[in-house]
């Protein structure tokens, strides 16, 4: 394939997957996570101590660099991620079957489209992490193989370095890193004997540097380590007999909605815009292909070896993963295992087209091919209309400008307390956070009654004490504070978005206050201008229906 050829098919990938991409809301937010990413990436921290992952927001950073105070920047680069996927994905299987570019070319949709029961891979600025890991992981494979077909000892250590750092960015991409110099072995054997046996230095190197990352990130599950999210906070459960079930279940989620289609999702135009673009950009390939005259070695050899390296990568991909007890669903499992599930389902229909005339293969397995990216645009789409649904955006967008309505400016020092009747704060960190992003560090937010994770709070006869994890102290410039009552402002959100500032102390829900202390909340609210950051409050509103609940 001339270069001219190679960029077609880039940028029909780019439209397959743009099609369903462009219904996908930058304001899908869980409820949890996406505020600690706001802010800490506003902030330029990567680091996530607490789950022993040092550039674990690394992919996530440049979307705040984008768009300051908004969430489109999020959006862009997670699906600049995730074409990324596909596009590394497209030119690996042009190496390993060289000249089926038309079979490259489905790989690469059905990595970008397929991926039917994750709806957490819609939230841009949570997932930006895996969606990069995952791109940065095919990759660093596709640099491997180049770099062996090229003798290349620069692009081997670009390649090795990379998987180092993706690593310690999301430890789950360890599996797919570990394993990648296999496709040296999947690839075309070469005719000489020297460069068969190269083969095995390029794969030692790469596997001695990938080693270090993998040991770096392991340290939270070794024998007599401290305490860990990896282990506490997601229960890791190496039993075999228990990570072979999970990860079947996650294979199952992946091909399970391939043979039981939503007829009702198929109505709509981002389908037969991304069908339209695959079957254009797919018949050129095949028209190229033929008139090339055919490929280097067997057709049935280069699918068996795409299918093998698919399948080997789907499984590596959910590997890490499921070696924790809590992962069960399909949530967040299908963007890692997305680059092998292409590969092993194009292997797979170009498998079962064997039987067909030679010149019925090509087109038949477009044709499957096209369904799939149909039915994996449709379920995007579907997938959307679910968090428009329940995305905890509305509750907590709503109830952040209520609070900034209230009170335009807090003077330092404040402890802003919210007894949270809307239920839009599930946890104390997620609320701390959105405030240091809407009024800066010089306050603290705590969402009465919520999950306490990363800050414990304590009410006491002098005032109320917050306690951040010892872990995260230095990396996000926090420490414990305290706060006489006379420094506290309580606010009172109900549910609608409404913010009151509460006038007289809530006895009822906080206790009475001790005798002798104060509380006035009038003299710490200020007039101040709103800073950058509150643009963000206008991020998203195409999705602002009205509150909603937030969702786990």
């Amino acid at each position: 394939m001339t270069w001219r050829g190679a960029t077609v098919a880039l940028i029909g990938l780019l439209v397959v997957f743009g099609a369903g991409y462009a219904a996908v809301s930058p304001a899908n937010f869980s409820g949890w996570d996406e505020w600690l990413v706001l802010d800490l990436t506003s902030r330029g921290i990567v680091s996530l101590p607490y789950e022993n992952r040092p550039l674990s927001l690394a992919f996530n950073l440049p979307g705040s660099l984008l768009t300051p105070g908004g969430l489109g920047g999020f959006w862009l680069v997670h699906g600049l991620y995730l074409w990324c996927t596909a596009a590394a994905v497209f030119l690996l299987v042009r190496r390993l079957a060289p000249g089926y570019d038309r079979l490259a070319f489905s790989a690469g949709a059905l990595a970008a489209t397929w991926a039917p029961l994750d709806a957490m891979r819609l939230d841009a600025v949570l997932l930006a992490n895996y969606s990069g890991a995952t791109a940065a992981a095919t990759i660093s494979g596709l640099l491997l193989v180049e770099a062996w077909r090229r003798r290349s000892q620069v692009l081997l250590a670009v390649g090795a370095a990379q998987a180092v750092l993706t690593i310690l960015a999301l430890e789950s991409s360890a599996g797919l890193l570990v394993a990648a110099p296999a496709l040296l072995w999947l690839l075309p054997p070469p005719a000489d004997r020297a460069a068969r046996r190269s083969r095995w230095r390029y794969a030692g190197t790469w596997a001695a540097v990938v080693a270090v990352g993998v040991a770096l990130a392991a340290r939270p599950v070794l024998p007599g380590a401290a305490a860990s999210y990896q282990v506490s906070g997601l229960g890791f459960d190496p039993h075999p007999l228990h990570v072979v079930g999970r990860l079947a279940r996650q294979v199952a989620f992946q091909v399970g909605p391939l043979f039981h289609p939503e007829a009702g999702e198929w109505r709509t135009p981002s389908v037969a815009l991304a069908v339209a673009a695959f079957g254009a950009v797919g018949l050129w390939l095949l028209c190229a292909e033929k008139t090339a005259g055919g490929s280097r070695g067997s057709e049935a050899g280069a699918a068996l070896r795409v299918f093998a390296a698919g399948l080997a990568a789907t499984l590596l991909g959910d590997c890490v993963l499921v070696l924790s007890a809590s992962m069960r669903g399909p949530q967040r499992m299908q963007i890692l295992a997305a680059p092998g599930m292409g590969m092993m389902l194009a292997g797979a229909m170009d498998l079962a087209a064997r039987w067909l005339r030679p010149s019925r293969r090509g087109p038949a397995t477009l044709m499957l091919a096209a369904w799939v990216v149909a039915l994996g645009t449709a379920r995007t789409v579907a997938l959307q209309g679910e968090w428009d649904t329940h995305s905890a955006w509305p509750a907590q967008r709503a109830s952040l400008a209520g609070i900034t309505n209230a009170a335009p400016g807090l003077a330092a020092g404040t402890l802003a307390l919210l007894i949270d009747e809307s239920g839009a704060w599930p946890a104390g960190f997620t609320f701390r956070h959105a405030m240091r992003l809407l009024y800066g560090g010089g306050i603290v937010g705590v969402a009465w009654g919520a999950e306490p994770f990363l800050y414990g709070v304590r009410m006491g006869s002098e005032g109320v004490s917050v306690t951040p994890y010892p872990s995260v102290r230095e990396a996000w410039q926090v420490r414990p504070t305290h706060h006489p009552f006379e420094s506290i402002v309580v606010l009172r959100g109900r549910a609608g978005g409404t913010v009151e500032v509460v006038d007289d102390w809530p006895a009822s829900v906080l206790g009475p206050l001790p005798e002798g202390a104060a509380y006035a909340p009038w003299r710490l609210i200020e007039a101040a201008p709103a800073r950058p950051q509150r643009a963000i409050l206008e991020s998203g509103r195409h999705s602002d229906d009205g509150p909603v609940g937030p969702r786990r």
